[in-house]
């Protein structure tokens, strides 16, 4: 077994914060709940926002994004290593990176989209974006794919380009970091997102290229790989309606970053001797690994329906947080170690999201089922 590192401040304030994340039972009282302001109460009566101010109706935004700070003003106050950190700021940095190339593209200012928990305020990245040889990220990677993403005339590219950016610097920075389990953790995050890819390409009609400017090489498998020995299996009928996807994943893509949306690993999607090809839904499986999961027979009738993108992208992305949590729960047998710190921070993110959602859908009287398709689980064993 490898030597575990001990961090007594970071590993003890983390075991007490893990006992207050919310349970199952709690998340069912809120779905229960009549409405937005008896959500509300229920809330405050667990002292969610540990604050003698309590959220109402007008101010619940705002009260998560105190959380939010609050939450990596914690993070960043306990971190043995700023790198822990520098993961998690790292997805809102790319975010307003990619709002700074497209202000340079469309010439409209963007700052009512811009979001203040990276690592770099958006002055900062403006400033980045004038001469490259200047390195202000101070990041070659970073550095070099915002440049990429500058040069590019079309909004695809940009978020293609810094998505790519943001997985190889999640990777890089895993790897100085020193933790075989939290490089294990991204790398099969990346290969989730690289299957994700996959399916909305075929949502989408399988436009030409789109698979190949998407994709993460930093994942388990390689583009070429992937290329040999996937079977696409998509109805020949979807093709007559490509371009009409393409607007469909034009507008999810342009706002999926307004919402709030980085660890262990068993065995990544495995891929079959050459010249045989494997069907998609094993492929799917296979990486999951969830016995009686019946992820395909969910997921399949919602990609074949040309006219749901939206759909999609919202289904993929709860069953990738729901087998990733999964995934971080071993850190909770661990009493220290790098691990048990970022499973919990992980964690703690999903469970502002999922209030955030939870609390919106009320808000707008969506029907408790379908909040509840939305909510990520919970991190108790």
């Amino acid at each position: 077994m490898a030597h575990q590192e001990i961090y007594p401040h970071a590993n003890t304030v983390v075991a007490i914060e893990d006992g207050k994340l919310l349970k199952q039972l709690q998340y069912e009282i809120l779905f229960n709940a009549g409405g937005l302001q008896a959500a509300l109460d229920e809330l405050n009566k667990m002292n969610y926002f540990h604050s003698y101010k309590y959220a109402e109706p007008h101010n619940y935004g705002s009260m998560l994004d105190w959380l939010m700070t609050d939450t990596f003003e914690l993070l960043r106050g306990i971190s043995p290593n700023e790198l822990i950190w520098r993961i998690f700021t790292l997805y809102y940095d790319i975010h307003n990176m990619k709002l700074v190339a497209k202000e340079r593209l469309s010439g409209q200012r963007l700052n009512h989209l811009a979001l203040g928990y990276g690592s770099y305020s958006l002055p900062t990245i403006r400033s980045a974006a004038v001469r490259e040889s200047d390195d202000i990220l101070e990041n070659a990677t970073l550095t070099s794919g915002f440049f990429k993403a500058l040069r590019r005339k079309n909004m695809h590219d940009i978020d293609f380009i810094l998505d790519r950016t943001y997985f190889s610097t999640l990777k890089f920075f895993a790897e100085c970091l020193g933790s075989a389990g939290i490089v294990a953790f991204i790398t099969e995050r990346i290969d989730l997102y690289n299957i994700s890819v996959f399916f909305q390409w075929l949502a989408l009609g399988t436009p030409k290229g789109y698979f190949e400017r998407a994709f993460s090489g930093c994942g388990s498998a390689s583009l070429k790989e992937w290329q040999e020995h996937i079977k696409v299996r998509a109805p020949s009928h979807e093709h007559e309606h490509g371009h009409e996807h393409e607007h469909a994943y034009e507008y999810q893509h342009e706002h999926a970053y307004e919402h709030e949306h980085a660890y262990e690993h068993e065995q990544a999607p495995q891929l079959d001797k050459p010249g045989k090809s494997i069907p998609l839904e094993e492929v799917w499986l296979e990486s999951i690994q969830m016995d009686n999961f019946p992820l395909w027979r969910k997921y399949s009738p919602h990609w074949k329906n040309a006219g749901d993108i939206s759909q999609i992208f919202n289904i993929m992305d709860v069953l990738i947080d729901n087998y990733l949590i999964n995934r971080t729960k071993s850190a909770k047998l661990m009493a220290f170690g790098i691990e048990p710190i970022c499973a919990y921070f992980y964690n703690k993110f999903i469970e502002i999201k999922n209030i955030r959602i939870l609390l919106k859908g009320k808000e707008t009287y969506c029907d408790t089922e379908e909040i509840r398709k939305r909510i990520r689980d919970s991190y108790e064993l």
